[in-house]
Parts: C-alpha cells; structure tokens; sequence
C-alpha cells in the first residue's frame, strides 16, 4: 500500500449504550479513531422494496493496519458527512 493513496481521513465509530441520571439509556456513537484511508470502491443502486423504493450504497476503503483498535462488524465508519455500516 503506498501511503500516497491514503487520500482522505475517516472515522470509526463504535455504538455505546449510556444510563442518564432518571435511568433512561441512551445509544450514541462515539469516535474510536481518525484514519487516513483509499476509496476503493463506490457503488449506488436503487432497490424496490414493500414500501416503495430504497437506495443502497456501498463504499470499500482500505487503511493500515491499527494495532490499538479492534475493528468489528458493530462498528461503522463515518466520511464526507455521511455514516456506513
């Protein structure tokens, strides 16, 4: 991989669960770590679905590998405004 490639930075998110003081939880997401990445691939397709139509999109990035971070199929990754996964 040349570093050259590593065009634009994304974040890895990972969901958290928190008790606010009246005991009602929350879902956020919170920032694992900025990475600078290669968009592999990009592809949108529109879908017909039981409520009309649907739009999905996939996105392929490659990073280097981070040996403080486990990555898991929980987490998502967010880029140009727009969250994945």
């Amino acid at each position: 991989m040349r570093a050259g490639k590593l065009d634009r930075t994304i974040t890895i998110q990972r969901a958290v669960e928190t008790v606010a003081p009246s005991g009602a939880v929350f879902s956020a997401w919170v920032d694992l770590a900025d990475v600078r990445a290669e968009l592999l691939q990009a592809t949108a397709d529109e879908v017909a679905t039981g409520f009309g139509e649907a739009e999905t999109v996939l996105r392929t990035f490659r990073i280097s590998w981070l040996a403080n971070v486990e990555i898991t199929t929980a987490d998502r990754v967010f880029s140009a405004g727009a969250a994945y996964g």
